[in-house]
């Protein structure tokens, strides 16, 4: 298992985990919908992203990387900002529907937090909607602490705050 940049090399494999997220229609499919068909596009996105060009207003630059399993299949993305939002923290991760319940949704956040210590990163904040008991557990079995819980007015939602420290 390793967190790679992404890249051109696992198109087809990015396209199977984006399309597990149509199956059983969840939002992160929509996301990435629009990247199927020109996934080059992607790419440069994800480069614009992380050099701080074009971002949207409250965005900050970040990496995103893709956690590849030994058969080459990637089955999650996990997305780092240097500054942390309210709502949203340094990070936002997801793990293909059919990877879950396997231990990689701790593997990708633990895998980020050894890569962002050795680069010298001393704190991050991860969040989840208040219902993602999921994520609630991957984040607190990282280490994660409690800070406070918000609500988030662009989507409507209750998210919990944590601090991780590296």
């Amino acid at each position: 298992m390793k967190l790679i940049k992404p890249s051109i090399d696992y198109q087809n494999e990015f396209k199977e985990y984006a399309l597990d997220f149509k199956t059983v229609k969840e939002e992160y499919y929509f996301y990435y919908e629009e990247y199927l068909n020109d996934f080059s596009a992607y790419l440069v996105r994800l480069d614009e992203i992380e050099k701080g060009i074009k971002l949207p207003k409250n965005w900050s630059k970040g990496k995103t990387y893709w956690l590849i399993d030994n058969k080459n299949k990637v089955v999650g993305v996990i997305r780092y900002r240097e500054k942390a939002s309210i709502e949203y923290g340094n990070i936002g991760f997801e793990i293909s529907p059919k990877y879950r319940k396997l231990g990689y949704g701790f593997l990708i956040l633990n895998l980020l937090c050894d890569k962002l210590k050795k680069k010298g990163v001393t704190e991050i904040v991860v969040t989840c909607n208040v219902d993602n008991h999921s994520s609630e557990k991957i984040i607190i079995k990282n280490k994660g602490e409690f800070i406070n819980q918000v609500f988030d007015e662009s989507d409507k939602i209750y998210v919990k705050r944590f601090i991780i420290k590296l």
